[in-house]
């Protein structure tokens, strides 16, 4: 497909970054072993946003807006580079499309740990409506552009850019490669790795022991965004939701992580249907302790019929056993996580106190213990909005989402090198 790709003659020696190799130096080492690394010539891999959100994959050429962000991050191990494009049509259907790249661009070195990065870890640029601008620097895109101090635009960099560039097709075409898409690169400066020292290993024997720990909740708020059936309004039927949580040790025992499955299907037709799936981490080993197994109950699910934002529950005066068994959707609650709470087999009426409505944003977070399992305390969920409920955009608000997972203590095998 044909492209517009023009360089510019106002790019003023703009260096051909992008084919510079990733250099590493390290400084001295300090009193304590720590070093510094300085990482060099690295390059955030080309990418196109070719996965369709909204619309149709036919982009008006210049009426659309091109939006992208980079994000390093670390942990432990490795620093991680995180690239986000956006391109958004402003009239006609508004298409959109979107894509997302997570790569490692540097690996701690046997013996050391990474303790942090330089402050230098962010940038990101949106602009409409010009589809001659193939490469600049981070500050130069307003002067590019020739737009005036108060036309909108975004170019914001805290020292992680060196230079972009951007290839942009003059019509989007439906290609399974990004030649017919638009496509984003960009060349960071050098950056600073902080390494410590571990400590050699003393040759002594490992303890095995059980603990019991409390994993962090997960208070991000998670929204799925694909309609799997209908549209994207559940209009007050419903939705039927159902959401399951399962953990497992990551392969090097540091970790616990979290796989959260969410499920929301409204009960009439046209049946519209949004599924989500993310992995979190909730526990973290203290430096020195391995992870070996999972002791106690690894998976929780719930499941309820959202019922209309501000309704009671659960009706006084009503078959309170009867009521909870049709607002979990027909389930019976296990007599394993009836222990959990407290509660004996003759008392699952009781779990009715444990069934809260709250309003958050304007929204109706409804809390319900897990049916099955003894992973997951309480699942905090938002099922009808009022409005158009299946999201659209990255923030979640007034979307169907869950916005807190809280979890029962976890029994863990673990050792120790003392």
């Amino acid at each position: 497909m044909k492209k517009t790709i023009i360089s510019l003659a106002g790019c003023l020696l703009f260096v051909n970054l992008f084919s510079q190799k990733p250099t590493v130096s390290l400084s001295a080492p300090e009193a304590n072993g720590n070093r510094i690394a300085e990482v060099s010539g690295v390059q955030a891999a080309r990418l196109c946003p070719s996965q369709k959100s909204k619309g149709d994959l036919e982009f008006n050429p210049a009426r659309s807006k091109v939006s992208a962000a980079l994000k390093l991050s670390w942990n432990r191990n490795a620093v991680l580079l995180t690239m986000n494009v956006r391109e958004k049509e402003q009239t006609d259907d508004l298409s959109e499309t979107k894509g997302v790249s997570l790569d490692v661009v540097y690996k701690a070195p046997d013996g050391f740990v990474i303790s942090g990065i330089g402050e230098n870890d962010e940038a990101k640029f949106e602009f409409a409506g010009n589809r001659t601008l193939t490469q600049f620097r981070p500050g130069q895109l307003r002067s590019l552009l020739g737009l005036g101090p108060n036309d909108p635009m975004v170019d914001l960099d805290n020292g992680l850019v060196a230079g972009w560039e951007i290839t942009q097709p003059t019509v989007k075409g439906k290609g399974s490669t990004c030649a017919s898409h638009t496509q984003v690169a960009a060349s960071l400066r050098p950056f600073k790795v902080y390494l410590k020292k571990q400590a050699a290993a003393l040759p002594a024997q490992a303890s095995t022991k059980e603990i019991t720990i409390t994993p962090d909740a997960v208070s991000e708020w998670l929204c799925p965004s694909a309609v799997v059936r209908g549209d994207r309004e559940f209009d007050g039927h419903g939705p039927r939701i159902k959401c399951e949580v399962g953990i497992y040790v990551t392969k090097d025992g540091s970790s616990l992580m979290a796989n959260i499955s969410l499920s929301a299907v409204e009960t009439v037709q046209d049946w519209s249907t949004t599924e989500g799936r993310w992995t979190k981490t909730i526990y973290e080993a203290p430096y020195g302790m391995k992870i070996l197994g999972i002791l106690s109950d690894t998976r929780s699910r719930t499941s309820f019929i959202s019922p209309p934002g501000g309704i009671q529950f659960i009706v006084p005066g009503t078959d309170v056993a009867q009521a909870l068994y049709t607002f979990l959707d027909n389930t019976d609650v296990k007599s394993a996580v009836l222990n959990a709470y407290g509660f004996g087999p003759e008392e699952k009426s009781l779990l009715s106190r444990l069934v809260k409505g709250t309003i958050d944003h304007g929204n109706t977070v409804v809390q319900v213990p897990s049916t099955e399992g003894t992973l997951v305390k309480f699942f905090h969920i938002v099922g009808d909005t009022g409005g158009p409920d299946i999201s659209t955009d990255d923030n979640c608000n007034d979307d169907t989402r869950i916005t807190k997972i809280e979890f029962f203590p976890v029994k863990l095998k673990v050792t120790s090198t003392k």
